[in-house]
């Protein structure tokens, strides 16, 4: 594999070291002793250590870079422990290391994936600085990773010298996104901005996320309605990671097609002057970006229009397109007075009885706690505004704003909280439940409920497709991907305990009706932009 993506490094690595003798170490990974029966990286546990040595290790957020690791075990727990479409590149001085490092483990899945990325010899900050400019789209490295091992000298010298290289790279990364734009404005003088000759560009992540993966939804829907006229970008590529990769591809397209991804959240790439049309798939909607008067905000029914309108977009410029109907959302299930009175739910969750990091002060702990008790005793607590609760709470204990993390006490406390509140309402009351989801089995739902986590596209369309009545189990109103699956949805979100099982009635008694479906098409999209 490495003859495919570096095919200099192949040829430097031919050999196999033939003085090492190589023996599996004590927890199984396989290492080696020198002529004189030492341990080549010096340790006889070299996986045990290499996850202590990086057990604080935080993932970067989009390429990370590692200084001189000693032993393959190291890369493996740092590939471990960042996202599969996340990039790492590693400096090594010395080829025969790097030789052994490729005896004792087999990296083809990562190199196949253009995850790992080597530079190797005294001359290695050239060899960066060649890959960064041959691979464009791969990410600039935001995060050295480095060992106790490494002397200090040589690891503050390094990094002096790789970081110089990253904003020389940056610098002429700008560059070229400043000449590409310069380009798509005298095609665009030329041909018009939406040009039907163009393609669409729609931002569609490769990688499976679980009730946020309306890109791909977008990308089912417009290939069944003639695919030639989408140019499908995959920023979970790690040779698509790059602002450059990105704006290369969009400014090759007549607009840019998005879900759940506003302009205002990738900073300033694109042309104000390319049109950027986003789906909200949840209730976020972020505010229009000054200057960018060809966008359009899709919603995909009429309460979200004035979601809109309060996040600052103008009447005109909101279109109510509805969820896009595709060949892989399941039939629309027939009602039957034999079908199972079952209600799906497809989340994961995770324990709330401690923060998942330390909190910056006590206060903050007992606040933590406070939610955790109220919600578990009553869900219905929080009302229809998360952000306000958390608010009063706060106030309650006389906690400043400032220093609270609110999206670690929103997203890993009130929503789990209350969704498994939820939960433990419904068992309470015997509604046959069945669980999708990791976490499950570590908060007490007995086994019969739980039907195991969802970790591939495969295994959510099966779920969805098996399911008779979703439900939507976030302290969250507006609209939702829950509801592009062809499924009766009830929403744990209720005032009280009375107003959700009503809904639950309705729901088995067939009078709760799914969300209904649109065609999407890119002739469609063409008259949006021109309207």
């Amino acid at each position: 594999m490495l003859r495919q993506t570096q095919p200099q490094l192949a040829r430097l690595v031919e050999s196999t070291p033939s003085d090492l003798n190589f023996v599996y170490a004590r927890d199984g990974c396989l290492t080696a002793r020198d002529p004189s029966g030492r341990w080549v990286s010096g340790c006889s546990l070299p996986l045990r250590a290499a996850q202590e040595l990086l057990e604080s290790l935080h993932p970067a957020r989009n390429t990370a870079c590692f200084l001189h690791p000693t032993h393959a075990a190291q890369l493996v727990v740092a590939l471990d422990r960042h996202h599969p479409t996340q990039a790492l590149i590693v400096i090594l001085s010395d080829p025969d290391l790097l030789r052994f490092i490729l005896c004792c483990h087999d990296f083809s899945a990562a190199l196949g994936a253009q995850r790992l990325w080597l530079v190797v010899g005294h001359d290695w900050p050239d060899q960066l600085t060649r890959l960064l400019h041959e691979h464009e789209g791969l990410s600039i490295a935001t995060m050295f990773i480095r060992l106790p091992l490494l002397p200090e000298e040589q690891a503050q010298a390094d990094i002096k010298q790789a970081s110089a290289i990253f904003t020389e790279q940056t610098q002429q990364r700008n560059q070229r996104i400043s000449a590409i734009a310069a380009d798509w404005r005298r095609l665009t003088d030329a041909t018009g901005v939406t040009s039907p000759n163009r393609p669409i560009c729609l931002v569609a992540p490769g990688s499976f996320h679980l009730w946020d993966d309306g890109g791909w939804l977008l990308a089912e829907a417009l290939t069944d309605t003639g695919g030639s006229s989408v140019r499908i970008f995959d920023p979970d590529q790690p040779l698509n990671n790059s602002a450059l990769a990105f704006a290369t591809v969009a400014c090759q397209s007549s607009a840019v097609l998005t879900a759940g991804t506003f302009r205002s959240d990738m900073a300033d790439i694109l042309p104000l002057a390319l049109p950027w049309l986003a789906l909200a798939t949840s209730p976020r909607i972020a505010p229009p970006v000054n200057g960018a008067e060809h966008d359009l905000l899709l919603v995909v029914d009429q309460t979200q229009v004035a979601q809109g309108q309060a996040a600052g977009w103008s009447l005109s410029r909101i279109k109510v397109v509805g969820w896009p109907r595709s060949s892989i959302q399941p039939s629309l299930a027939t009602p039957s007075s034999s079908a199972p009175s079952r209600i799906t739910l497809i989340t994961d969750t995770s324990s709330t009885a401690t923060p998942p990091v330390p909190l910056d002060l006590s206060s903050q702990q007992l606040l933590w706690d406070l939610i955790n008790q109220e919600i578990s005793k009553n869900p219905f607590v929080i009302g229809s505004d998360i952000n306000r609760y958390l608010d009063q709470r706060r106030q309650q204990l006389d906690i400043a704003s400032q220093g609270l993390d609110r999206v670690l006490f929103i997203d890993r406390l009130i929503v789990p909280a209350f969704t498994q509140a939820i939960v433990r309402l419904l068992l309470q009351q015997g509604v046959d439940l069945q669980i999708h989801g990791c976490g499950w089995d570590q908060i007490g739902v007995p086994e019969k409920h739980r039907a195991g986590p969802i970790c591939s596209r495969a295994e959510f369309l099966s779920a969805t497709n098996q399911a008779s009545i979703l439900l939507h189990p976030w302290p969250v109103q507006g609209a939702h991907c829950i509801d592009a699956w062809q499924r009766p949805v009830v929403r744990a979100m209720q005032v009280d305990q009375s107003a959700l099982m009503r809904q639950i009635t309705l729901a088995l008694n067939h009078k709760l009706l799914p969300a209904p479906l649109a065609h999407w098409s890119i002739d469609q999209i063409h008259k949006l932009l021109n309207e």
